[in-house]
């Protein structure tokens, strides 16, 4: 039994590595990785969070946004909507409670990052980028590999995706040490 979780877990890392692959590469000098990171780094010391997982729910109603659940279009998991000065993260209906944290954490990243909606392929590689930092970041990823933590341990943890673990700790050259 423990040979088949093992093959099952080198499987998921090959298919996150694969997912990870898939994504449109974008030039880096169109995106801004690190500022991405130091945002996100900032949101978290100026809330005063220092342990996961982030309440990225409750950041965001700090931060006067509402969140709100919404029957989406197909394919679309969050959107960010400003008017005037009111601030909205709708959040498509029924998904994982992981996804809507990611969703959350990417929409934040949008706004920080000042995007605009016309900057796809840019701006959706940085609030992925910033989300990762926000939700997973690297010194308390670091910290907990040194513990010896296991992929379902920092899974529930974190509170996200297998794939989001994956994707982050692969930005951060820690992949190899997933267990």
């Amino acid at each position: 039994m423990e040979e088949i979780d093992d093959w099952d877990e080198l499987e998921e890392k090959e298919q996150a590595e694969e997912t990870a692959a898939a994504v449109p590469a974008v030039g880096a000098a169109e995106v801004r990785a690190e500022l991405c990171r130091k945002m996100a780094q900032r949101l978290l010391r100026d809330q005063r969070i220092a342990e996961p997982p982030v309440p990225v729910d409750r950041i965001a109603k700090t931060l006067g946004f509402a969140v709100q659940h919404q029957d989406l279009p197909r394919g679309i998991h969050a959107r960010l909507q400003i008017i005037d000065s009111r601030r909205v993260i709708e959040l498509a209906r029924g998904e994982a409670d992981a996804r809507h944290r990611f969703s959350i954490a990417h929409e934040l990243g949008h706004f920080f990052l000042g995007h605009r909606h016309n900057e796809h392929k840019t701006g959706e590689t940085e609030a992925n980028l910033f989300a990762g930092e926000l939700l997973i970041p690297r010194t308390w990823l670091r910290r907990d590999l040194a513990n010896h933590l296991t992929v379902a341990e920092l899974i529930a943890r974190y509170r996200v995706s297998r794939e989001v673990l994956f994707i982050v700790a692969k930005d951060a050259r820690l992949l190899n040490r997933l267990r």
